[in-house]
């Protein structure tokens, strides 16, 4: 279940991208890694991208890291805050470990951080 094609994409890296839960939940099954990654992003980081609440809660049983940052330093839930998917915020604030610099550890509080982390990241 964890074989790559030539550019690191897993069949479980696909199924979270094409929306499949399903298709996750008969990788997982199968022994799959939740947390292999393709560009430093994780499934976890897609499903949160896309604001896929029932392949975030398949992942986070199935062992996926909501600590682990993209190559832009990036969280899944700061990925979520960015896209306003503030559902699946509020599903991974319990299972987050809380990001310095976030004074306020709420949905508001860590949308307003990774909205302004992103204006910093434009300069």
């Amino acid at each position: 279940p964890d074989t790559e094609t030539a550019d690191g994409i897993t069949s479980l890296l696909s199924a979270v991208a094409a929306g499949s839960l399903p298709c996750l939940e008969v990788l997982i099954q199968a022994g799959a890694n939740p947390n292999v990654t393709a560009g430093g992003a994780t499934p976890l980081h897609i499903a949160a991208d896309s604001g896929n609440l029932e392949m975030i809660k398949c992942l986070l049983q199935a062992g996926g890291d909501p600590n682990t940052s993209d190559d832009d330093g990036f969280k899944p839930i700061e990925v979520a805050a960015l896209r306003d998917n503030l559902e699946v915020v509020e599903h991974l604030l319990p299972s987050t470990s809380p990001i310095p610099g976030v004074s306020n550890w709420t949905v508001d509080g860590i949308v307003k951080y990774a909205s302004s982390k992103m204006e910093e990241e434009k300069v």
